[in-house]
């Protein structure tokens, strides 16, 4: 069960430390688990189990008598909620309450939300906002993208069947967990880079850099510019696709690369004769 931060932490007013409403919730979900890059990876890659339970912290006792104001708004902003979530969503994909009878003292006895159970990631993204569900959607897209175009190595060659996908060490889920790993390199990714990937790896093999720089790597369709830059993502998908050696070794030793070199020092010619001597190329 998830426990939201204290309301009070994030609200220039004073108000009860009980009683999360709609919006305590989503700010803390979107700050403890969105903008939080290892939990929502967690998230993505089914570490942590759905459905989410959160609770509202609903108040006990006499604390309901100290703001009765605040109560009232409580329950009733909760009830606007749950009546959006099934007017909106499916009753499968929506936010569900829970509620709960409870007896205060000087009060009758009062229907009180108690927990907000979220159902999947899907409902997660949609309850933060839309800048969230376009963000899993992208995620989600280019994933697929990436997992269909190499759906012929996921096939068995003894069966002529695709080997089960929640297999713990199937290419698909090894690959499928490598990008989930990499998600900021997929959010700086266009299409034309996920080509570049796709038409990249399956020409890595190991031992083909012969001792060379990574520039000189015999690869077709692909600048190594695009390798250097991009090392640690294309380092996971040789790993879940090709050779697991990849992660220990490192793509480069794998390769049999040369590390880049580091200061270098940089000579421009300014002699005209220099110039031409070198062929007149640019420096």
């Amino acid at each position: 069960m998830l426990c939201p931060m204290d309301p009070k932490s994030k609200k220039a007013f004073d108000r009860p430390n009980w009683g999360f409403l709609p919006e305590d919730i989503i700010d803390s979900l979107n700050q403890k688990l969105w903008q939080n890059s290892r939990k929502v990876k967690s998230l993505l890659k089914g570490e942590l189990s759905f459905p989410l339970q959160v609770s509202l912290k609903s108040p006990r006792g006499n604390a309901v008598l100290a703001d009765i104001n605040h109560f009232q708004r409580f329950v009733s902003s909760w009830k606007r909620f749950s009546e959006k979530e099934c007017t909106e969503h499916e009753s499968k994909y929506a936010c569900e309450v829970s509620w709960e009878d409870r007896s205060f003292r000087s009060l009758s006895e009062q229907l009180i939300p108690t927990m907000l159970s979220i159902p999947d990631v899907g409902a997660l993204a949609r309850l933060l906002g839309k800048n969230q569900e376009q963000q899993l959607a992208q995620w989600q897209s280019k994933i697929a993208y990436i997992l269909n175009a190499f759906a012929p190595l996921f096939v068995d060659s003894h069966s002529n069947k695709k080997t089960e996908v929640s297999g713990k060490n199937s290419k698909e889920r090894m690959l499928f967990l490598a990008l989930i790993d990499h998600l900021e390199a997929l959010n700086k990714f266009d299409y034309s880079d996920l080509d570049l990937l796709v038409k990249l790896i399956p020409q890595l093999k190991q031992g083909m850099g012969e001792g060379c720089y990574l520039r000189a790597l015999p690869v077709t369709f692909v600048d190594t510019k695009f390798i250097e830059n991009n090392l640690r993502i294309i380092e996971a998908m040789t790993a879940a696709l090709i050779d697991e050696d990849v992660r220990e070794k490192g793509l480069l030793n794998w390769l049999d690369c040369k590390d880049k070199p580091k200061d270098w020092l940089l000579i421009k010619p300014l002699c005209e004769q220099a110039i031409a001597a070198l062929g007149g190329i640019p420096l």
